[in-house]
């Protein structure tokens, strides 16, 4: 049992939580800049995005998601997680719920997500957790966005993890995208990380694109 909870918090501190929650009084703070191959001359070449999260109760985390979309959309969005169906699989697998509101380019918008994840131990000391998030984001007058990430990820080592993610979604009058996106994250020092990451389009998305980040968790 303690080995598993120390899986758990170690997962509780990876960007974008999945169905995680945060531990009370504990939060994470990330920042990151994409630079990829646009499609046409009218798309962005890059695009910033700003996450925070905080755990406000064991059953409540609240935070914001903030910058742009690969759309070039600017999106200022505060949501609340809370998990659902404790004790699956003897508390291996977790899933929340998340419900969020903000705007997206200047529009009023609804945010919905349904997450799911398992963590565990994959080879001899090695940890590792597999994550499936999904959204749905209503905007005034439109139909709804939908995106789903895929997340396979690896403790490699004491201050390294590996994140292999595949990310697909449909927007409203475009065809549906997706594209495989790896990561590196090292820990630069006790909650300080670098994340270094590459991506490739599979389907209808950029060729390639090149991810820098940076993760505070406090």
């Amino acid at each position: 049992m303690a080995r598993l909870i120390l899986i758990l918090i170690c997962l509780s501190s990876m960007a974008h939580a999945g169905p995680w929650p945060r531990p009370p009084g504990t939060g994470h703070l990330s920042f990151s800049t994409t630079y990829f191959d646009a499609k046409t001359y009218a798309d962005p070449l890059s695009f910033n995005t700003l996450y925070l999260d905080y755990g406000l109760t064991e059953r409540i985390t609240l935070g914001l998601d903030l910058g742009q979309n690969d759309l070039g959309e600017y999106k200022a969005i505060a949501f609340a997680k809370t998990p659902l169906m404790a004790g699956l699989l003897g508390d291996r697998l977790r899933i929340s719920a998340e419900l969020g509101a903000g705007m997206v380019i200047n529009r009023e918008a609804l945010r919905a997500g349904l997450h799911l994840g398992r963590g565990g131990r994959v080879w001899r000391e090695k940890t590792g957790w597999i994550a499936w998030e999904n959204r749905a984001i209503f905007t005034t007058g439109h139909r709804p966005r939908i995106t789903s990430d895929l997340t396979l990820g690896l403790t490699a080592s004491p201050r390294t993890k590996l994140i292999v993610q595949l990310q697909s979604g449909v927007t409203p009058g475009e065809p549906a995208y997706a594209r495989l996106a790896p990561s590196l994250i090292w820990q630069r020092k006790p909650g300080h990380h670098l994340e270094f990451g590459v991506g490739a389009g599979l389907h209808d998305a950029e060729r390639y694109n090149i991810k820098l980040g940076i993760w505070r968790d406090f």
